[in-house]
């Protein structure tokens, strides 16, 4: 008996449930899952999110190490920065505080970088872009309470010749999922699918230098500038733990001072992608080409002789790098000695 009574009582709180959903008229009707548009990956031309300070373009592109993603980003920044307090006149009361020593400008920071894995999983999320729910019967939309009036940003997509705008407004109540709308279609997007672009500057920058697992690598070939060359090859490469790099003339010999020497390169990393023109007059150190996987990846170090920092230019990022410190002479000088010992 008792559980009969439990059964009723689950079922009335299921029924009232129903009945306060199907009557809730606080937002218009919605179509479940609708495509905002329809495109495929290789129809996508360009997914550009614009708002106020951020705007980024995420674009496919191919060279002779396959396809790859790249973004364009302009970030506009307040900064405070010191001036020259202004010297007093005859007309300054003695007592008067002093100007301040610094003031607010704006800056324009432009960049370009690598997609990361994460950047190829925006690229496929807008082909075609998914809305969680499409709103329907227009006259019932409040555009202005949808922040759409005045929207926080806006997503064009370029497909082929035809291109989409789409203005992103308001988060919904409870979540952080978005109200959006296409020309007089209005739909709530998942959230998921623009905070990556919007912080594109952190959640979507490629960070290595090559793409290759140490378990990948099977050959590296380093250089020194109008100098030697050392070959080096990793043996049991399968077996992390029994790994071991040696020289290419004794590829079943591990050898220390080679082990040693990989370990220092592979420690160097980078802080940002730079433009050329910001780094200056470069000094070559010394560079690397690392094979695995059918595929070669080249990298070159250098000294700016302008700003005396290390950087790095690597055919995996398509782009100059600034390291995240300047011990790469020092890797340079291991490798003049390796390769004055035989290597």
């Amino acid at each position: 008996m008792k559980q009969v009574i439990g059964w009723s009582i689950a079922l009335t709180v299921a029924m009232v449930g129903s009945y306060l959903t199907w009557t809730d008229d606080s937002e218009p009707p919605a179509v479940e899952g609708v495509a905002v548009y329809r495109a495929s990956p290789a129809e996508l031309g360009s997914v550009t999110w614009a708002s106020e300070k951020t705007t980024v373009t995420l674009t496919k592109r191919s060279d002779d190490l396959g396809d790859y993603y790249w973004l364009d980003s302009l970030e506009v920044r307040t900064i405070t920065r010191p001036v020259e307090p202004a010297e007093p006149d005859e007309s300054t009361p003695e007592d008067a505080p002093p100007e301040p020593a610094t003031e607010e400008v704006t800056e324009e920071v432009r960049v370009s970088f690598l997609g990361n894995a994460a950047a190829a999983q925006v690229w496929d999320g807008f082909a075609p872009l998914e809305a969680l729910r499409e709103l329907t019967e227009l006259p019932g939309i409040d555009r202005e309470v949808f922040g759409l009036t005045e929207p926080e940003g806006t997503l064009t997509v370029k497909k082929g010749d035809a291109s989409y705008e789409i203005v992103v407004g308001s988060e919904t109540y409870g979540s952080k999922d978005r109200y959006a709308a296409m020309g007089d279609r209005v739909f709530l997007l998942d959230d998921a699918d623009l905070r990556p672009l919007q912080f594109a500057s952190s959640r979507l920058v490629e960070r290595q230098l090559t793409p290759l697992q140490s378990t990948d690598m099977e050959r590296m070939t380093a250089s020194l500038p109008g100098g030697p060359s050392v070959e080096l090859v990793q043996g049991n490469r399968d077996d992390e733990a029994r790994a071991f790099w040696a020289l290419a003339s004794s590829p079943d010999e591990a050898d220390d001072d080679a082990e040693a020497w990989v370990a220092r390169a592979f420690q160097l990393r980078f802080r940002r992608y730079v433009r050329d023109e910001e780094a200056g007059e470069l000094a070559p150190l010394f560079s690397y080409a690392v094979e695995g996987g059918g595929q070669t990846y080249e990298v070159s170090f250098f000294m700016s002789e302008t700003d005396g920092h290390a950087y790095a230019r690597s055919s995996h990022n398509r782009s100059l790098l600034q390291l995240t410190d300047d011990t790469a002479p020092v890797v340079q000088e291991a490798l003049t000695q390796l390769a004055a010992s035989g290597g």
